[in-house]
């Protein structure tokens, strides 16, 4: 099942003609118009059914016209991830049922999970994708980089007003 959060990001970052001419319709400019002029029916009627993909929503409300071709089926994860317009911490979802197992089922980014818990995906989901997986270890990477960074540089600051307090003092004995 595909995340009803994902609307609003794709809603949000795409390029309608650029998007329309990834899936190789010849009169891209012009679908991309009416997609434009559509966005609240698009978004209303893609939230009503979420698991669908973009591309199935723009025929059901008469914006594209069907053809023969696999570009029905294509994911709008992919366009994003392809045309790199997104991160894909930034567009993939983890599903989950909480620390315990028992909470109610949902859907986060990966970007929105907290370290301890893409540690105990990593640790646990043996079977997992591999751009999940790699997505999820890059997440990690950076927010320890990310912590370094603090730490250094807190201790210069801390350094700095040390030398200050210092500079302070000596100056007051000297009085």
């Amino acid at each position: 099942m595909r995340p009803k959060e994902r609307i609003s990001i794709v809603l949000d970052n795409i390029d309608w003609e650029d998007f329309i001419n990834y899936l190789e319709f010849d009169d891209a400019k012009e679908i991309a118009i009416k997609c434009k002029m559509n966005i609240h029916i698009i978004k209303s009627e893609w939230e009503k059914d979420p698991d669908l993909r973009l591309s199935q929503i723009l025929i059901n409300i008469g914006i594209l016209y069907n053809k023969p071709g696999f570009w029905y089926y294509i994911e709008e994860t992919d366009y994003f991830l392809e045309r790199k317009i997104l991160n894909p911490e930034e567009i993939l979802f983890w599903g989950t049922y909480g620390k315990d197992g028992k909470q109610p089922f949902k859907q986060i980014l990966i970007k929105d999970m907290d370290s301890e818990h893409l540690q105990a995906c990593l640790n646990t989901q043996k079977n997992m994708n591999k751009l999940y997986r790699q997505t999820m270890r890059k997440v990690l990477r950076k927010r320890k980089l990310d912590s370094i960074r603090y730490m250094e540089n807190m201790r210069y600051i801390y350094e700095s007003e040390a030398r200050d307090i210092e500079r302070f003092c000596n100056n007051f004995k000297n009085k």
